[in-house]
């Protein structure tokens, strides 16, 4: 059998779309399917970056708001007394009741005692991403449950009980003073005789042993 030019020419373009199509199908298209496939993951992988780049605070972040969080705790712990004598409370209370043209005719200082503030504070979620807990589970760690946090320091309430004379109105302006005070001297109960014009004054005063927020 004779093979002509004409026979070679259609052989080799058979061959040539053979290759073609075998290039295009078990090389380009796979290469293609799998660059697209890349390329989109590189896409989300972007797109995650950029949002836990906007949510996960920073190092300087935290300790801003950890600052913020000591500063609120320190102005709020400064109207509470350090652990104070009754000697102390009375600088401070008698003259305030002079002030107001008012005579102590008794006065009676209770022991301090313990108490326990009831509380309905609740821990806030802590914020989680979703790579910090593959991570965990890759390395086998197991996060606690947040608790509250504690302190030695116990909340004492002393009681002081005054009776003085005063006139009504001298009365009201002290009250109005007491109500004013922005420290923890609360007045607990009062009681005035228009007969007598002599008013009862209890307070309570709480004090605590004050955390050191510099730590």
């Amino acid at each position: 059998m004779k093979v002509t030019k004409k026979d070679i020419m259609y052989l080799k373009w058979l061959g040539l779309f053979l290759g073609i199509y075998l290039f295009w199908t078990y090389l380009w298209l796979p290469m293609n399917t799998a660059l697209s496939t890349k390329q989109a993951q590189l896409q989300e992988l972007e797109t995650r970056y950029l949002v836990a780049e906007q949510t996960i605070p920073t190092r300087s972040v935290v300790a801003n708001q950890e600052n913020e969080a000591k500063a609120k705790a320190e102005l709020k712990f400064a109207k509470f007394f350090d652990v104070i004598t009754p000697a102390q409370t009375e600088a401070i209370l008698v003259p305030m009741i002079k002030a107001h043209r008012a005579k102590i005719s008794y006065f009676q200082v209770d022991d301090a005692t313990v108490v326990i503030p009831q509380t309905t504070l609740k821990l806030e979620e802590q914020l989680t991403y979703k790579i910090k807990e593959l991570v965990d589970i890759y390395n086998n760690m197991t996060t606690q449950d947040p608790k509250l946090p504690i302190t030695q320091s116990q909340l004492l309430k002393t009681q002081i009980t005054y009776l003085v004379e005063v006139s009504f109105d001298d009365y009201k302006a002290l009250l109005k003073t007491i109500d004013e005070m922005e420290v923890t001297i609360l007045l607990s109960s009062s009681e005035y005789d228009f007969n007598d014009k002599v008013a009862e004054l209890v307070f309570d005063i709480y004090s605590i042993e004050k955390i050191d927020f510099a730590q």
